[in-house]
């Protein structure tokens, strides 16, 4: 099972929930459901859109 060694880098927003506080949760704390191939958001692994769902990450690209 996938876990984080070192905190995710993208500061989460208050629209994420709770669980985005936690910069160690891996996915969300839901791996069957999510992935994170980038380590720095989730996308949904179940079919359907595969968009760019963090704004931030979205518009200004990965974080350096």
């Amino acid at each position: 099972m996938g876990r984080f060694t070192s905190p995710d880098s993208i500061v989460p927003t208050s629209t994420q929930g709770t669980q985005a506080w936690d910069r160690y949760a891996f996915v969300n704390n839901n791996p069957v459901r999510y992935n994170d191939p980038t380590g720095h958001w989730f996308q949904d692994g179940q079919a359907g859109s595969q968009g760019c769902s963090n704004s931030e990450y979205c518009n200004n690209g990965k974080p350096k």
